[in-house]
């Protein structure tokens, strides 16, 4: 089973149908399935015959990241799909990761292919080649997308999936999802995230116009162009949408996940006519594992068809089924979250009476305070959203003591006024679940290419910025 025979079926009898539309500059641009499939197979001989087993794609246009990726596993590569907002060094600690020795971009990421060459002269850059006029049809069952997990708390690892749970997962993906090929659906997310990834082919499976976003900041003028049926994006970005004057259309449906969605921002989306799906899955799972109901009626989520899920004696999700073949290069890594065929996504749950699952937060988000109390920081994170001076809150762990890093709305907010604020919430709470310190931070807090918060990185900024003032 190969990604380019389930394009060429999926788009029989529709070739001259647009498939999809992106942005170039200050014009939109379209393309129909037929010429995305030749763009593809007009791809397949170039990665064929590059020399790289295994290689790393780069641009933030998601039709051409789209083609060359199907074209470079088609091929038989291993591709990996990196996000050209990151870092060029953390880029380059990540390819090493995956052992590719060629990366590609387009022409807008000239200077990153210059910082490449002096960060890691070993590997060899380039600018995207265009299509050729011979169309490669036979493709390897052999290539395999690489998709970097969010990395949360440490370096992203980078994730072998294959082509044939990709496809199974997309396919359930599609079926579970609302909207039909009628809905044009708009893509705001990057492709290098696993759940974009996934959700575009289930897209193409069903028919529907692929409207990629160019980035948040053009999500007015993205909608006001393309008047999606359907959206699929994140939590946040959906809140966004909601509480902006400008955009005069919304959508009929929204599928969100990447990461937690409330049940505020769930029932102002009911309120506002729009029917809301609640996506969860990681990239192990080769994104979208549970997905709720297409009526709206609950965040509540079941199961996949290609998934199997329990809750172990703590809560922690497990999921099985259509997963990915392990972490590359890494099999005690991979042996630590996948066993007897589960794979432990480190998440925690619960369901209820009609075995619907909600998340709750990571494992590590757990706070043990030191009388042994547990405290869920997302339900502290919940509470501390809307603090009088602040912009944002989050809460995490010092030697068993519970902290809270707060960002001023403005430079006038003074810790002393955020120590006053934190302290009426404080006298609402017993006092093991009270926050211990607050530390006025001026940047944003630090979170994942999908707005997740990593908390781990707040507690080991913390220590370092006590240890340099103890020097």
């Amino acid at each position: 089973m190969t990604i380019l025979n389930t394009i060429k079926q999926a788009i029989q009898h529709r070739e001259d149908q647009t498939g999809f539309s992106y942005g170039e500059g200050r014009q939109y641009i379209e393309k129909t399935w037929g010429e995305f499939y030749r763009d593809v197979c007009g791809l397949i001989p170039f990665y064929k015959n590059c020399g790289c087993k295994h290689l790393g794609l780069m641009t933030a246009n998601g039709y051409w990241l789209l083609v060359h990726s199907y074209a470079a596993i088609s091929a038989g590569c291993c591709a990996a799909v990196v996000d050209p907002v990151l870092y060029t060094p953390d880029v380059s600690a990540m390819l090493d990761n995956a052992d590719a020795a060629l990366l590609l971009v387009d022409a807008d990421f000239a200077d990153v292919a210059e910082e490449m060459k002096q960060t890691a002269p070993q590997r060899k850059v380039m600018t995207f080649p265009a299509p050729g006029n011979v169309l490669d049809e036979e493709a390897s069952e052999e290539g395999k997308h690489i998709c970097f997990t969010s990395g949360t708390s440490h370096l992203s690892k980078p994730v072998l999936i294959s082509q044939k749970a990709l496809i199974a997962t997309a396919a359930a993906f599609d079926a579970a999802l609302n909207g039909t090929a009628a809905d044009d659906t708009y893509l705001p997310l990057s492709a290098s995230h696993i759940y974009a990834y996934t959700a575009t082919l289930s897209l193409l499976m069903r028919g529907a116009k692929i409207c990629f976003g160019r980035g948040i900041r053009y999500t007015e003028k993205d909608l006001a162009y393309y008047q999606p049926g359907l959206v699929i994006t994140v939590p946040g970005h959906m809140r966004s949408i909601l509480e902006s004057s400008r955009i005069r259309v919304l959508p009929k449906y929204f599928a969100v996940g990447g990461s937690l969605c409330t049940q505020e921002n769930f029932e102002r989306a009911s309120a506002a006519g729009i029917t809301v799906q609640v996506v969860y899955g990681t990239t192990e799972t080769i994104g979208p594992a549970t997905i709720s109901r297409k009526d709206g009626s609950s965040r509540g989520m079941l199961c996949m068809d290609d998934k199997q899920m329990r809750l172990t004696e703590n809560n922690e999700v497990l999921i099985a089924g259509d997963l990915m073949d392990g972490y590359y290069r890494r099999p005690e890594a991979t042996e630590e979250v996948l066993r007897d065929g589960w794979y432990h996504t480190g998440d925690i749950g619960y369901l209820d009476e009609e075995n619907r699952l909600y998340i709750e937060g990571r494992i590590r988000d757990i706070i043990v305070t030191e009388n042994g109390e547990k405290i869920n920081c997302n339900e502290v994170d919940d509470k501390l959203r809307g603090l009088p001076g602040s912009l944002e809150a989050a809460v995490f762990e010092v030697d068993g003591r519970m902290l809270a890093a707060v960002v001023p709305e403005n430079e006038t907010v003074t810790q002393e006024q955020l120590e006053l604020e934190i302290g009426r919430y404080n006298a609402t709470q017993p006092f093991s679940r009270r926050v211990a310190q607050v530390w006025r931070r001026e940047e944003n807090l630090p979170r994942t290419l999908v707005g997740k918060l990593k908390r781990a990185a707040l507690t080991k900024e913390w220590a370092e910025k006590n240890k340099n003032a103890e020097e």
